[in-house]
């Protein structure tokens, strides 16, 4: 009775004593001392007590939490069923670290509460984001009772990646064996024995200290096409490090010189800057597609300082195995402004945000991830650059972050004077068919003269350009030979003279000193060396102000004589050949109008063998000139002429006025009268270049002829300065993607129709966007072009460049559908397109290339070349070297944030819950890019000399 009276009496005293939010401390230390009480009070030595008794008959069952549940609001309802009417609700606090007994033994009491005849009750008190056990008994003897454990928080709680890593194909993952383990430590880097990793014994220090590195071989290889996971633990090594670090892991075999990306080495995960932690980071990279059967992993780390300082990064638990999980997933929707501004679309994310105010750090990315012939060739044939219709180009793997211009966009409306472009167009329709009807061929002119059969060698040389090939620069159209026509009095006096009467001037004079000065940057830049000379060249003079036809016999008769007398032939002193028997192998290279030239000209020479008409105009034996050639170079390329030509035959006042200076076309209108300038206009190169005429004349009937092939160089500035004369005016004449002179259709040698342009549907214009350039120079001039409706910026319909996969800047675009452009002229064979200007392959090459380019508001960085082979067949006929076709990276450039806050993970061990720092990065904006090899110190040219006609 004494016994039973104390209980109660302890009891009431318990229940009086639990009050007030004040009293916590108070209440946890009563608790403590009446939990001992009680047990002292009901233990009867030798006997079994009476919660033990009824245990067996009527033991209470736990209904509310379950056992392992998770409670996401510190209302907690506790419920139980049981026949007793009177008894104890205990809950306690668990040190995550003990066993469930050494929890009850400690007994650390969070609530210990009385229950009479109740079996529920609600506790508003207990402390969030805890681990805790509870359980309602009759005695004193706790560990015999039944326990649920509970989780109570306010994050979400996510399975465990690390405790359930199956299929791990790491060993010693968590570096338990220390000094014995299985991996490889070079440089600074160092494995550790001691207790300090995450969650266990061992873990590994990263060094940023040169050849620093942490690798081993993995149990197996990948497999091909499989995607893969990695987990890890990471915590900044050095105690007040001031730099961030950089985690990058890569899969890799063999045994390579070092870990750039190559075909036997590949990346895993390149991480954004991580922040200093004083604790260890959990963290999930997204998963990675294998794209060959690596066999081993390495790990580095580097500073955000390019690797001024030293930097150190702990890592541990390593997880690297198969997952369901998809690359191209992402679990946050992103808005960005046009600074680059952020807003992250999820409440979720924003809420742990403001909750836990982590320290965030941004970082940008520019990175090659190795050749598109290794990261996709398990999936299509990328020899070619057609294979981009298989995959989803707007998917996260790709482009992340959509932008809307619209805004911006109206600002540039409101800012330029745009032509009457329709005027221009119904002009042209009216007068193109009356021209069509003109005689295109020399008249009386001069047969030339047949060069007879070539030498009986050809001196090839697979390590020159072209294989050592002799060289026939064309230049591109002349501006001065018109205007100096239309200037009073011929002021310069230059361009005075006529082919063939004054040839003197061609093979000497004003016109040969053009030709020379227009090709001796790209010259200089392209076929010497310290020994001087690589290959045998000579720069052909055709007059602009007479029409194509005319230069076309200027251009073979300057060949000829060549061939037969050497009169033209530039050589290296050191040849042993000087001039003799020069265009055995012949490699035309032009530019602009140069192009259109040369392809009707090699087409000229096939119809010559049988045509009496082309006999006539340029002799009989032509063809034993165009049989030498191995094909033709054309930079920027006028295969289907421009609309500038249309516009200076038909609206000259406009031109005038938008250029605005006193060179060019804009400068000589007021100065001659309108008799005048239709007068030499319409009987110059000009009229040719007209697009219904290029396209429906010299293309449509030659083109299709000639047996040599062409390929095509093109270029689509974003922008240019306001003195670039005749480009500047072009910007804005020229719908879509353009140099400022001639558009891509018409440099790729599309045989669009002359009147549409080439387009294609995207999937989500917002991320047409290039974030990967800076806003006003570069991306704002690649989107402006790309709209196909000027009035719907945000249109899905988008112009396209030489394939609508790639924009000039070499950017993968969210392609949908191709609508048209990838049909060619026969014979011609896109191969490169970039940001280049008209006029960089030629007069800026030396002083501008690679680095820079003119835009609206100063020089560019100008460096992207892409590949845009449609064609295979310019392999298999030896067009192109083989080499070629690895030549495409994927570059990616991104920004990134990371940071790390507290989180809650379920494990597979009591209790069953646990707190963890959790680090996250977010993508705010990607861009991939598609770049060839070598971009950044290379131009469009050098690519061409280095694989093309070798053979």
């Amino acid at each position: 009775m004494k016994n039973l009276f104390r209980t109660t009496l302890l009891i009431l005293t318990l229940s009086l004593c639990w009050g007030s939010s004040a009293q916590k401390k108070e209440r946890r230390d009563t608790s403590r001392k009446t939990l001992k009480s009680f047990e002292k009070t009901t233990k009867v030595e030798g006997r079994v007590s009476a919660f033990e008794k009824s245990k067996v008959k009527n033991e209470i069952q736990l209904i509310s939490p379950k056992e392992r549940s998770v409670e996401n609001d510190n209302k907690v309802n506790f419920a139980w069923k049981s026949t007793q009417k009177n008894a104890v609700l205990t809950v306690l606090n668990v040190d995550p670290d003990r066993s469930l007994n050494a929890n009850v033994e400690m007994a650390n009491v969070a609530l210990q509460i009385p229950i009479i005849g109740s079996k529920m009750h609600t506790a508003t008190n207990l402390k969030m984001n805890q681990n805790y056990i509870w359980s309602v008994t009759t005695t004193n003897n706790l560990k015999g009772a039944t326990w649920n454990t509970f989780f109570l928080t306010d994050m979400d709680v996510e399975d465990g990646y690390f405790e359930s890593c199956e299929g791990n194909l790491v060993a010693d993952s968590d570096f338990s064996k220390g000094k014995g383990s299985v991996w490889s430590a070079t440089g600074g880097t160092q494995l550790k024995s001691t207790s300090m990793g995450c969650d266990n014994l061992g873990f590994t220090m990263l060094s940023s200290q040169v050849n620093s590195s942490l690798k081993q071989s993995l149990k197996q290889s990948t497999v091909v096409g499989r995607n893969y996971a990695l987990g890890l633990c990471m915590v900044n090594g050095i105690r007040n490090q001031k730099k961030n670090t950089i985690l990058t892991v890569v899969a890799y075999k063999g045994t390579p010189t070092s870990f750039e990306t190559c075909p036997d080495v590949s990346i895993i995960y390149k991480s954004a800057n991580i922040a200093n932690s004083k604790d260890w980071l959990e963290f999930e990279t997204p998963a990675w597609t294998a794209t060959a059967a690596f066999d081993k992993i390495a790990f580095l780390v580097s500073s955000d300082d390019g690797g001024k300082e030293i930097v150190k990064l702990g890592i541990d638990n390593i997880c690297f195995g198969e997952t369901l999980k998809d690359p191209c997933d992402t679990e946050y929707e992103i808005s960005l402004d046009n600074k680059g501004g952020y807003t992250i679309l999820d409440k979720g994310l924003n809420q742990i945000i403001s909750t836990h105010s982590p320290k965030i750090t941004e970082t940008y990315q520019d990175y090659n991830r190795g050749p598109v012939s290794d990261l996709y060739g398990y999936r299509a044939n990328t020899d070619t650059d057609m294979f981009y219709d298989q995959f989803d180009l707007s998917s996260p793997c790709f482009s992340v972050g959509g932008y809307d211009p619209t805004k911006d966009f109206e600002e540039i409306d409101r800012k330029i004077d745009t032509l009457e472009q329709q005027q221009i167009i119904n002009r042209i329709q009216e007068i193109a068919p009356k021209i069509l009807k003109e005689k295109f061929l020399p008249d009386g002119f001069d047969s030339i003269v047949d060069v007879g059969r070539p030498c009986d060698y050809v001196d090839g040389n697979p390590s020159l350009p072209f294989g050592g090939a002799d060289i026939v620069y064309v230049h591109g159209l002349a501006l001065e030979h018109i205007t100096e026509g239309l200037s009073p009095n011929q002021i310069h006096q230059k361009f005075k003279a006529e082919w063939p009467n004054d040839a003197k001037q061609f093979y000497g004079g004003d016109y040969k000193v053009f030709a020379n000065n227009y090709w001796e940057d790209h010259i200089q830049s392209q076929i010497t060396n310290s020994q001087g000379l690589t290959n045998r060249y000579m720069t052909v003079a055709w007059p602009s102000d007479q029409r194509l036809g005319d230069a076309i016999h200027a251009v073979l008769q300057q060949v000829s004589t060549a061939i037969r007398t050497g009169e033209g032939v530039i050589f290296n002193k050191e040849d042993s050949r000087q001039d003799s028997c020069f265009g055995d192998r012949i490699v035309f290279v032009s530019h602009s109008t140069g192009g259109l030239l040369v392809s009707s000209l090699l087409g000229v020479g096939e119809l010559a063998k049988t045509d009496r008409d082309i006999q006539r105009a340029y002799g009989t034996n032509i063809h034993n000139i165009t049989d030498r050639v191995v094909g033709q170079v054309a930079l920027s390329g006028a295969f289907s002429g421009s609309k500038l030509a249309s516009a200076a035959i038909v609206a000259p006042k406009v031109l005038g006025s938008l250029v605005g200076s006193a060179t060019g076309l804009g400068g000589v209108v007021a100065h001659s009268g309108l008799r005048k300038y239709n007068n030499v206009v319409m009987n110059s190169v000009l009229v040719d270049l007209i697009p219904p005429i290029s396209q429906n004349y010299w293309a449509k009937k030659y083109f299709h002829l000639a047996t040599k092939p062409t390929l095509t160089v093109s270029g689509s500035t974003p922008g240019l300065p306001q003195n670039d004369g005749m480009g500047w005016a072009g910007k804005f004449l020229i719908r879509g993607y353009n140099d400022g002179v001639l558009s891509m259709d018409c440099q790729c040698g599309s045989d669009q129709k002359w009147w549409l342009r080439s387009s294609f549907l995207v999937n989500n214009p917002f991320k047409m966007w290039d974030w990967g350039n800076p806003f006003v120079t570069k991306a704002l001039g690649l989107s402006w072009d790309a709209r196909y409706y000027t009035a719907l910026p945000l249109s899905p319909f988008k112009g396209s460049a030489c394939i609508p996969f790639l924009t000039p800047a070499g950017m993968l675009t969210p392609f949908s559908r191709n609508v048209s452009g990838t049909s060619r002229w026969d014979n011609h064979y896109s191969l490169i397109q970039s940001t280049m200007t008209h006029f960089d392959p030629t007069r800026e090459i030396l002083n501008l290339y690679p680095n820079n380019s003119p835009s609206v508001v100063g020089f560019i960085n100008n460096y992207e070349e892409s590949r845009v082979v449609t064609n295979s067949s310019l392999y298999a006929n030896g067009y192109v070297e083989n080499s070629f076709k690895r030549i495409m990276n994927e570059q990616v450039r991104k920004k990134s944030i990371g940071f790390h806050f507290p989180a809650v993970k379920r494990t597979g061990k009591f209790p069953f819950f646990k707190m963890y720092l959790k680090y996250y990065e977010i993508v705010i904006w990607k861009r991939t890019y598609h770049l060839m090899r070598g971009h950044q110190n290379k131009n469009s040219a050098d690519y061409v000399y280095e694989y093309a006609f070798r053979r």
